[in-house]
């Protein structure tokens, strides 16, 4: 029995990171001499008396040659691992907005998908990695995870934003570029940080965040997650059953005194008095006429049934015949249609919708539609907070409007399910800390969405996160003799790249405040080689997974780009570097990255709205702005003293010095955004302004 064996990340296609040394490691029978080879490079290592091994292999030159590793003991055990590029390798991080697959986002990227299939990219790659959790300790190595290339048979699983991160590196580059794939939705920071990062002792948190580590020594004994998740299939099972059994008792009482009547799609269920706060299961129906030729042309294209997003869980019949289900709200429903399920004349659409906590709805700025496509080339953008169907449409059937409903059942909420993946350390210890041997060229982190509505510090929690990651990478993937690493080594940080929360606002409650997260998001900049990657623009208020995925790749790309090798392309958007008090209330402030200052409409027209102040006393006082473009500033003068009071008493007779100017203070921007001349619009910021 062959005893030599490397981790999962050592396997064939992977890629391994240029111009620094090259961590392999594995394991082998005790005092056994393990050599491995690549190109020209050839090194060895003993292992030691737990039969563990280690070695450096020197920096490389990037190449889009394949290559071949080899790795072999002293007895003649040996592993050959093919396919092997020399590029740059980022650690890709954080929850579903880095989760979501080019799968998603395949209607609004169907050419790009179409140029991966017939043409593909080997020099571009992946390492995904599966949903898993550990808290008794950190893993070793992964339990799951494979190497792939972008191409036909792969393209749809890839991360949609790490596919476009890596295509623009790529172009940018012309270097092989790979990324280890690590994120899950509605995951929080603290499931991705180690023990360690969430006991060091910092100003926010003095003693370390001790509920968190209370928490990870809870789920840490398979006892206690047995336990939850046998409670998590029962309370769900019960509440399914009872919505049966209450259903089929219904039917027989003909669901008299269950609500009934009509609703506006798309709309939201707490504007109508029936159906505000209503739990159960509904029946939604709207009927709609096709003709003989819209049949005939069906015949000869793709029809779907687009029915934007609805909460929670759905199951749609069309003509009494089953064309589709989703089973929890947030993917777009999309179904296709089978031409012999449609006919001339009256033709009848039923969705039973099970709503489990209160808030159902047909989402606002959704295309709800009936579609015939001709040749499979329709696209689906988002402007700000609509859809936009473009390409070629043979015909469409609208179905927005009136639609008739029947309660079936009323229900109390559905019981809350203990997700075990959503605390501390869990994703971490099994997804994250196996990677930290592998050497990389840095990080890109998209998360914070889940966070918005908790209490923690998440700023100090994402300065940990970096310091600790970089920490630990630095002690697992770099040569062991680091003093004799030159000074410029020594101080080499891993880059990190942190893409600042978009716009948002259909399910956001008054307790979430994604300026906030964005505010601290920004703390990250604090940090050397930390780059902020302003995406403002690249959300939809009406959707928490935006799908414009592709610009916001290009930006990370720009980012890791410069902070690689420096090229004289702008890689980021305006920033302010001071602040100027100006008579009569305004204030000048002096922004970098300016050149070619101006603003721009970006759905929400070409009005610049979104500038504040902010007193001492919590008053919110609107801004007019001024670009001086050739100052590379902008000049605020406040309103006709319009005060915002947010339920402020006393506010007529409050003072009204402004102590902070803040920019995009808000879930989702109002008017023009200011951008450079490369396009790249400012971040949503807040300045004190030293009064």
């Amino acid at each position: 029995m062959n005893q030599l064996a490397v981790p999962r990340l050592l396997s064939d296609h992977m890629v391994l990171q240029h111009g620094r040394p090259v961590h392999l490691w594995g394991t082998d029978a005790p005092g056994r001499i393990v050599r491995a080879s690549i190109a020209a490079a050839c090194v060895e290592a003993e292992t030691d008396e737990t039969g563990k091994w280690s070695m450096f292999l020197p920096p490389m030159r990037p190449d889009r040659k394949p290559h071949t590793l080899q790795i072999s003991d002293d007895i003649g055990e040996s592993i050959r691992i093919q396919d092997v590029l020399i590029g740059d390798v980022f650690y890709a991080g954080g929850q579903s907005n880095v989760d979501l697959m080019m799968e998603r986002v395949k209607d609004r990227y169907p050419e790009e998908i179409a140029a991966v299939s017939e043409k593909p990219e080997p020099c571009i790659r992946c390492f995904k990695i599966a949903e898993e959790t550990h808290y008794a300790g950190e893993l070793s190595d992964h339990h799951t995870g494979v190497w792939w290339s972008a191409e036909k048979d792969t393209i749809l699983s890839f991360s949609a934003l790490g596919y476009f991160f890596a295509l623009h590196y790529y172009r940018m580059t012309g270097i092989p570029v790979a990324f280890l794939h690590a994120s899950l939705g509605g995951s929080l920071i603290s499931c991705w940080m180690s023990r360690e990062m969430l006991s060091e002792a910092t100003e926010a948190a003095p003693h370390g965040y001790t509920t968190f580590l209370r928490e990870a020594d809870r789920y840490a004994g398979e006892k206690y997650i047995a336990t939850q998740l046998a409670r998590n299939e029962r309370v769900a099972a019960d509440w399914n059953l009872t919505l049966d059994q209450d259903e089929e008792m219904n039917r027989d009482f003909k669901f008299r005194g269950l609500p009934v009547g009509s609703l506006f799609v798309p709309g939201i269920f707490r504007d109508d008095p029936l159906l505000d706060g209503f739990i159960g299961k509904l029946s939604i129906r709207k009927k709609f006429s096709l003709t003989e030729e819209m049949l005939r042309v069906a015949g000869e294209g793709r029809v779907r049934l687009l029915l934007g997003t609805l909460i929670d869980r759905d199951e749609v019949y069309l003509n009494g015949q089953k064309v589709g289900e989703i089973g929890y709200q947030y993917p777009p429903r999309k179904y296709e249609i089978p031409v012999d399920t449609l006919k001339e004349g009256e033709n009848e659409i039923e969705i039973r919708l099970i709503v489990e906590h209160g808030e159902g709805r047909f989402t606002p700025g959704k295309l709800f539609a009936l579609i015939c496509e001709k040749d499979g080339t329709v696209t689906i953008r988002t402007k700000k907070d609509r859809e936009i169907l473009e390409g070629s449409v043979a015909w469409q059937v609208d179905l927005t409007g009136e639609w008739k409903y029947q309660a079936y059942t009323q229900m109390p909420p559905m019981p809350e399910i203990d997700f075990i993946s959503w605390h501390p350390t869990g994703l971490y210890n099994a997804m994250t800390a196996p990677c930290h041997p592998y050497t990389i060229s840095g990080v890109f982190w998209y998360q914070g969405e889940s966070n918005a509505d908790k209490e923690d510090d998440y700023g100090d929690e994402l300065l940990r996160m970096i310091r600790g990651y970089r920490k630990r990478w630095a002690t697992a993937s770099v040569p062991e003799k680091r003093a004799e690493a030159s000074e410029e080594e020594q101080a080499e940080v891993l880059p990190f790249y942190c893409v600042q929360l978009p716009n948002f606002t259909v399910d956001l409650t008054e307790e979430e405040s994604w300026p906030r997260i964005r505010e601290m998001q920004r703390q990250c900049l604090s940090e050397p080689s930390c780059y902020l990657i302003a995406a403002i623009d690249l959300g939809a208020d009406n959707d928490l997974h935006p799908h414009d995925k592709e610009p916001l790749g290009y930006r990370l790309a720009l980012a890791a780009a410069h902070e690689k090798y420096h090229g004289k392309e702008e890689y980021t958007g305006p920033e302010a570097e001071g602040i100027e008090v100006l008579s009569g209330g305004a204030f000048r402030i002096r922004f970098r990255h300016a050149d070619g200052l101006h603003s721009e409409d970006r759905g929400a027209g070409d009005e610049i709205l979104d500038f504040v102040g902010v007193t001492a006393d919590g008053l919110r006082i609107p801004f007019s702005a001024v670009i001086l473009p050739e100052e590379r500033a902008i000049e605020l003068t406040p309103g006709e003293l319009s005060v915002e009071t947010d339920g402020t008493e006393g506010a007529e007779e409050a003072d009204r010095t402004v102590t902070e100017i803040r920019y995009i203070d808000s879930n989702t921007y109002h008017g023009a955004l200011i951008c450079n001349q490369a396009g790249l619009p400012m971040a949503p910021f807040r300045m004190k302004t030293g009064t």
